[in-house]
């Protein structure tokens, strides 16, 4: 069975398309809130270890992103995969980091549904 698509856009971008479609959904519900764990985010700036940065303008190695455990700890762990300090044994023998992984689209649900409690509250102090 198919679950979604990954397709190469006329502009040389990869995406990936999960189905949405309500026949595909069931025990639907309202998620109850988003703001405390949007407010539990700390968004941070980074470059990846082991990238030469010696010849690269810095807006070509800085990214701007999320760390892993701590996306967990705010209480969104559903969009996180893997252990925090995880290892694993490679073919030599070697035991080497297993790199927690976080998919930032599992994320948009709270953020809209903190988005949507702030603006009733502007919404409301506003009507005051």
């Amino acid at each position: 069975e198919t679950f979604g698509t990954i397709y190469a856009s006329a502009n040389d971008e990869v995406n990936l398309a999960d189905f949405s479609d309500y026949r595909r959904k069931e025990n639907i519900i309202t998620l109850p809130e988003g703001l405390t764990e949007s407010n539990k985010l700390k968004p941070v700036e980074f470059n990846y270890k082991h990238l030469d940065i010696s010849n690269m303008e810095k807006e070509d190695y800085i990214s701007k992103g999320f760390i892993a455990h701590e996306v967990q700890e705010a209480g969104l762990g559903y969009a996180v995969f893997g252990d925090k300090d995880a290892t694993k044994t490679d073919s030599d023998g070697n035991t080497v980091p297993k790199y927690q992984q976080l998919d930032t689209k599992r994320m948009i649900p709270a953020m809209v549904k903190a988005i949507q409690e702030l603006s009733a509250k502007v919404t409301a102090l506003e009507s005051k």
